[in-house]
């Protein structure tokens, strides 16, 4: 347990209103995205090359499917650690190491309630080379400026990203 420090915050402390035990999760359950639909997560490591996909309902959170993140030109699996969704593409932005991905799933492909492509197509959009971070601590998108914030672990700078020039 990481003890509060914070004690002088006029704050309370607030009770989650629920608490979803993911299944198939182990102690590291990273790189979390909610679409509106589903909440996505990266399988038991703190990074992995699958997608585990949930519906959250009143009776907890039921796996829904997975997928495997594969590279768009050879089909090779791709570590992500990081992930947020982008509702103006409807796609994630992932991050892992110094690579920035765009990841695409088909959402509207579905037989028997069960996604129907076994894979999820990550392309390479860029690579932070200036960081001088050899991983990525966290990644946030806003769409009202179609931007990209990365943070390098263990860093203290955060950068901001354009990201219609590339992929409007």
């Amino acid at each position: 347990n990481v003890p509060d420090v914070n004690h002088a915050s006029a704050i309370d402390y607030q009770d989650p209103i629920r608490t979803f035990r993911l299944p198939g999760q182990g102690a590291c359950s990273m790189a979390g995205a909610w679409d509106g639909q589903y909440y996505y997560a990266i399988d038991s490591n703190c990074y992995s090359s699958t997608l585990l996909i949930y519906k959250l309902n009143a009776h907890g959170a039921i796996l829904h499917g997975q997928r495997d993140i594969v590279d768009s030109i050879d089909n090779r699996p791709v570590m992500i650690s990081n992930l947020v969704w982008d509702p103006k593409r409807q796609k994630f932005w992932a991050a892992h190491a110094k690579s920035i991905y765009l990841v695409s799933m088909n959402f509207n492909s579905e037989v028997n309630g069960a996604a129907k492509s076994p894979h999820a197509i990550a392309e390479k959009i860029f690579v932070m080379e200036r960081s001088g971070s050899y991983a990525i601590g966290g990644i946030a998108y806003d769409v009202s400026d179609d931007s990209l914030y990365v943070v390098p672990d263990s860093h203290p700078r955060i950068y901001q990203y354009r990201l219609g020039a590339k992929n409007g």
